[in-house]
């Protein structure tokens, strides 16, 4: 989602060396072609240190139910990051959208044509590509605009492996399921730094729509480690609560930022979330 709360958009990088970036409305539909033309779009790619820049033109196939801006740059060596820069409507902020591709996006069959006047579909269409918030996911589909995310998050063994997670018996990987609080403080700081290692990961990884999980997973145990600070000298308890009022807030900041897939911003909260998990565990006295 843009941060304007009404537009989505999703990439796609093809095999013959071909950039796609879809436009849909704020119920996910594919954007008037009308209102297509008022965006404008550059494409930044950084192979091997080197800076490259394509123009996004806008697809010529007139009528189509597909929506898109479209750039020949040619095949990369995989992860292949780039970042689009979009102007939605003259004359406002150009917004920035970072990307990571592990592999080629593969080509979905168009979906059914959607009139401007029908009600929101139940479950839309699959698009050919991946969110801009979720560029390692690259077949994902887009959800409805008033879902928690708006990128369906990765699973699979390889997502598992990246985010220090596991996969069970349904295959979920297990740094994308939440589970209970533990009950006593070292399991909670255990449970901490798991959650901790699986943000950055993600993170890494480019995966950026699946690192609220992780945070509000990691929220809600240090919430349960500010009840137990009552046993800590007073100098360790006021370590304590500020360090934890820093790791809800930047915890909110992720999953914001994250389904904005805006890396440099998602990784300056990180910094300081991984600052407040750093003073929490110091807090607390090492166990043997």
């Amino acid at each position: 989602m843009a941060p304007d709360n009404w537009h989505h958009l999703e990439g796609g990088y093809y095999a013959p060396g071909v950039f796609r970036l879809y436009l849909y409305d704020d119920f996910t539909r594919p954007l008037p072609r009308a209102q297509a033309r008022e965006a404008t779009a550059r494409l930044i790619v950084s192979p091997d240190s080197s800076r490259q820049e394509f123009p996004l033109v806008l697809n010529r196939r007139g009528g189509s139910n597909d929506t898109y801006l479209e750039a020949r740059i040619g095949k990369l060596p995989f992860p292949a990051t780039m970042q689009a820069r979009v102007t939605f409507q003259p004359a406002t902020p150009e917004r920035l959208f970072d990307f990571t591709f592990e592999k080629y996006s593969k080509d979905l069959p168009p979906a059914p044509v959607t009139t401007r006047n029908a009600a929101p579909p139940a479950s839309p269409a699959a698009a050919p590509s991946v969110p801009g918030a979720l560029a390692a996911a690259p077949t994902a589909a887009p959800l409805p605009a008033d879902a928690p995310n708006p990128a369906a998050a990765p699973t699979g063994p390889d997502v598992a492996a990246a985010s220090g997670g596991s996969t069970g018996a349904s295959g979920i990987d297990a740094a994308l399921v939440p589970v209970p609080i533990p009950d006593t403080v070292p399991e909670m700081l255990a449970q901490l730094q798991t959650r901790n290692t699986q943000i950055k990961m993600f993170i890494d990884r480019g995966a950026f729509a699946s690192v609220y999980v992780p945070a509000f997973q990691a929220k809600d145990v240090a919430l349960a480690l500010d009840g137990k600070k009552g046993d800590l000298p007073p100098d360790r308890q006021r370590i304590v609560g500020p360090a934890v009022n820093r790791l809800v807030r930047t915890a909110y900041l992720l999953d914001a930022f994250g389904d904005l897939g805006n890396k440099q911003q998602i990784s300056d909260a990180y910094a300081e979330f991984a600052g407040a998990v750093r003073d929490i565990e110091s807090a607390f006295p090492k166990q043997p």
